[in-house]
């Protein structure tokens, strides 16, 4: 090698010789995740072949080619040596990380070994393969250590003491050490390791659910809502306690949580944290928008928890009693605003009123929520009829308001209105039987009138020289009356206005009719009282001239 060339390849070995190094580290550092020291190699290996080939061949390129030949083997010799230092110990995490914590910290800080997150989920479902052998391991510490906890209430008690001092406890052997090391882990964002000390905690097969929750949030996050379904089914089938399976159900999404709930509170009455979640599961918060049916079930369910808290059957499955009263206050709330549901509870869902007019009946329903749409139908069979959609949008729901009347003749003899209805969770709601009057439909509808138009109910007019009190406006409504009685110039009222029968096919027709009597001049004031068709009475109404 001439002296020139000796200096060329020193000179870029200078340069490259650190970029071989940097690779090196860098696929050492990666060898979690594949093994990138060998692919380096062998890459490189393969470079410097075909380097040295074209440097034969190409002779006059060898000055261009000495740069990227000199940067292959710097890769080959870094990566071939740590191949070369690989043991069976150092294969998965990388020569530099066995024997340096710092490259360790700096892999698992990048997210790069993956193995602990799969060792820690291995971890969890051969926690419950094991669950009889940690019990029994536990019962061996208990008789060792007279400090253990070995009730509930103490590691209630326990915990209570230790969240005020803070801090991770080193060589954690109680269960609500394991229990405070997780939540000071998980609020540091050191997932891994909050993970190890739930996984010891639940060894313990303790019945308190709030370690559950607090596990699951940050599960979601980590591997999803699929990947919490998955531990849990795990967990659940080597622990069939009822904790562990309503833990299991909480992880499915609705509809499907929703029937599980109603299956589990059913089979474990006395389980008042199920009766809690299920009373969620109809509320505002998840259904955006609640059907009656909705409010029904939610205050159903609320009414049973509340009993069973109060029955001593709730607090017991809570470490952190303040997550506890917090159920219970949001409870209390919630069933308070669903009050009015149970005095109302014997109200019909469904009613109408009826408008009449010359030319017919308008028959409008009420309904106790917002329907998606309305159907009826005269009498018990046949099809029912759609009332159709309006234009209006409701701002609560976005949907289309549907229409809630229909017209009927004159002449419809009395007879039953079935109507049913979509709520606002697609389901169909009836059908209902109303039972129409036409004749107790118009003395309703005229009385109601005459109730909220008692200023209109007689006028005075001079004419001709005449004092005339006319009587138009209650003839007008003269169905929902058996008798006008007046009193001119007095508050007593002992004259009686003759005025015509009703007639259901006309009634409000005056024609034909003496709407008017004549009074003395000097009249200052009538006063009116009416006896309705049901034989109730007004109260005396003094007109002035």
């Amino acid at each position: 090698m001439s002296k020139s060339t000796f200096s060329n390849v020193v000179r870029h070995a200078t340069v490259f010789g650190p970029l071989g190094a940097v690779g090196g580290f860098v696929s050492d550092v990666l060898q979690p995740l594949a093994p990138f020291s060998k692919y380096v190699f062998f890459l490189s290996l393969l470079a410097v072949i075909a380097l040295v080939l074209a440097n034969i061949i190409w002779r006059t390129f060898r000055r261009q080619l000495m740069p990227p030949l000199i940067a292959a083997v710097a890769f080959l010799v870094f990566s071939g040596g740590l191949m070369l230092l690989q043991t069976d110990d150092t294969q998965e995490n990388g020569v530099l990380a066995s024997y340096i914590p710092a490259i360790e910290s700096l892999q698992s800080s990048l997210g790069v070994i993956q193995k602990d997150i799969a060792e820690i989920k291995q971890s969890t479902r051969e926690t419950a393969e094991n669950t009889a052998r940690i019990a029994e391991t536990t019962q061996t510490i208990a008789r060792s250590n007279e400090k253990i906890v070995d009730t509930l209430e103490a590691m209630q008690k326990g915990f209570a003491n230790l969240s005020k001092s803070g801090g991770v406890i080193e060589n954690a052997k109680r269960p609500e050490e394991h229990y405070h090391n997780a939540r000071i882990y998980e609020m540091r964002g050191d997932y891994l390791n909050a993970r190890r000390a739930y996984n010891a905690y639940f060894g313990f097969k303790l019945n308190f659910l709030d370690p559950h929750l607090r596990y699951q949030t940050f599960l979601k996050v980590q591997e999803g809502r699929a990947g919490t379904r998955e531990i849990y089914a795990s967990l659940y089938e080597a622990d069939k306690r009822p904790l562990m399976e309503f833990a299991r159900i909480i992880t499915f999404d609705a509809p499907q949580r929703t029937e599980m709930l109603k299956s589990f509170a059913s089979a474990h009455a006395d389980f008042a944290p199920a009766f809690y979640e299920l009373s969620r599961e109809y509320s505002a918060a998840r259904k955006g928008v609640q059907s009656l049916g909705d409010k029904r079930e939610e205050l159903k369910a609320l009414e049973a928890f509340l009993k069973l808290n109060s029955e001593g059957k709730f607090l017991k499955y809570f470490v952190d009693k303040e997550l506890a009263a917090k159920w219970i206050e949001d409870a209390n709330t919630r069933a308070k605003a669903l009050a009015m549901l149970k005095q109302s509870s014997d109200a019909a869902p469904v009613s109408f009123t009826a408008m009449r007019s010359n030319a017919g009946w308008t028959i409008t329903f009420q309904i106790r929520e917002v329907p998606r749409e309305v159907f009826y139908r005269l009498g018990t069979e046949g099809e029912f009829q759609s009332l159709g959609l309006g234009e209006y949008t409701n701002p609560a729901t976005g949907l289309k308001m549907p229409n809630m009347f229909f017209s009927l003749k004159a002449n419809t003899p009395r007879s039953t209105i079935q109507v049913k209805y979509i709520d606002i969770g697609n389901e169909t709601r009836g059908p209902y039987d109303l039972e129409f009057d036409p004749n107790a439909e118009l003395v309703k509808v005229q009385k109601k009138t005459l109730g909220l138009t008692k200023n209109n109910w007689i006028s005075f007019r001079d004419y001709d020289g005449k004092t005339l009190v006319y009587f138009t406006h209650l003839l007008t409504a003269r169905c929902a009356l058996r008798k006008i009685a007046y009193g001119v110039n007095s508050d007593a009222t002992p004259k009686i206005f003759e005025m015509p029968a009703c007639n259901p096919k006309d009634p409000y027709s005056v024609r034909d009719s003496k709407i008017y009597i004549e009074v003395p001049g000097d009249s200052r004031f009538v006063t009116v009282r009416l006896t309705y068709a049901d034989g109730s009475k007004s109260e005396p109404e003094r007109f002035e001239r």
